[in-house]
């Protein structure tokens, strides 16, 4: 997961139902990736479309809701939503850390697929790439859909065909 360039689907084998039935988990905070908040919205919204589901937006908040913090990120997180016609009804903002708070809400609102970015440019979370992936992995009975920032790229070179 860590070292593919590309957006990735992990399946449980479990079938969508007819109208499947997909979550977008973003990062509103300013630490995040550049861009890569909307890019898991804009695939999200895409995957939704081509087969003819239904998207919610999820956000974990680590911090108190309601806090000075918290407000700035709704109010990214608001601007994201007006980017791709997500209704209000649509946005659920969790109180907790993502790995615990995520997991247990996709359950109760039983999605078929769980979008989110698989990649992190956090100052001093490099060594931990991928520790929140793997954790929702164990623990999500959803397929998820890993997505890359654009800018991503193997860690090891690519050697060309002679």
């Amino acid at each position: 997961m860590r070292t593919c360039p590309a957006t990735l689907l992990l399946t449980r084998g479990r079938r969508w139902r007819p109208r499947p039935r997909f979550a977008a988990a973003v990062d509103a905070s300013e630490q995040e990736t550049e861009g890569l908040a909307r890019q898991i919205l804009k695939d999200a919204q895409a995957l939704a479309r081509a087969n003819d589901g239904e998207l919610e937006l999820l956000y974990a908040e680590r911090g108190r809701i309601g806090s000075a913090e918290s407000r700035t990120r709704e109010i990214v997180l608001e601007g994201l939503t007006r980017e791709v016609n997500i209704a209000g009804g649509q946005v659920h903002i969790l109180a907790g850390d993502p790995e615990a708070a995520l997991p247990e809400f996709a359950k109760q609102r039983d999605y078929d697929v769980l979008v989110l970015g698989a990649l992190t440019h956090r100052q001093g979370l490099a060594p931990l790439v991928g520790t929140l992936t793997s954790k929702l992995a164990e623990g999500l009975d959803c397929d998820i859909v890993l997505v890359k920032p654009k800018a991503a790229s193997l860690p090891v070179p690519i050697r060309q065909a002679v």
